[in-house]
């Protein structure tokens, strides 16, 4: 296992050690002790696992750094590619977007730090992530931007998007920033 930064501060990508053999691959998609020679403090409570049909696009999620919420994100089926953007204002990455494309044989997963955005576009049939959580899950802290917020100028593929309501309705970053100086 590697440990590889990425552009937002925070973001971790985990290369993986994959071997192969005549049955198909595996490796470890996580390792406590690994993490903690990476200086990364990971205590998974809730493991969700997601599949999606092709162009089905999840998020953009996001916690709170009050509420502290890692996810550990890895493609176990299929491809996605998965989108990160800083929304801690006190970064110094703040509004950095990171797009990475993860499948199944790769054996790459995605540290995503709390107060970061995180969406995925499946772009196979049946693509399925698991997400490991170190803290279990609560609707209240749990916020929803519209991932084609014009504050994040993500490059996203031409297609005709499968979305929830929820994704599809979420308000502009932008908006919310407007709430959050009001409170």
């Amino acid at each position: 296992m590697t440990n590889l930064e990425a552009s937002i501060l925070g973001l971790k990508i985990m290369n993986n050690s994959i071997h192969k053999d005549e049955r198909g691959i595996f490796f470890e998609s996580f390792n406590k002790t690994k993490f903690a020679e990476f200086d990364i403090q990971f205590d998974p409570k809730q493991v969700n696992v997601s599949s999606s049909k092709k162009n089905a696009l999840r998020g953009m999620h996001y916690t709170e750094e009050t509420h502290s919420q890692n996810k550990l994100v890895s493609c176990v089926n299929g491809s996605v590619l998965d989108v990160t953007v800083d929304l801690r204002m006190n970064s110094e990455t703040y509004l950095q977007v990171f797009c990475i494309q993860l499948n199944a044989l790769d054996g790459i997963s995605l540290f995503v730090p709390s107060g970061v955005g995180h969406s995925f576009l499946a772009l196979e049939e049946n693509s399925t992530v698991s997400y490991l959580l170190d803290s279990t899950y609560n609707p209240e802290l749990e916020f929803t931007v519209n991932p084609f917020s014009e504050d994040f100028k993500i490059d996203w593929p031409k297609t005709v998007f499968i979305m929830s309501s929820k994704d599809l309705n979420a308000p502009n970053w932008s908006e919310i920033i407007k709430r959050k100086s009001r409170d």
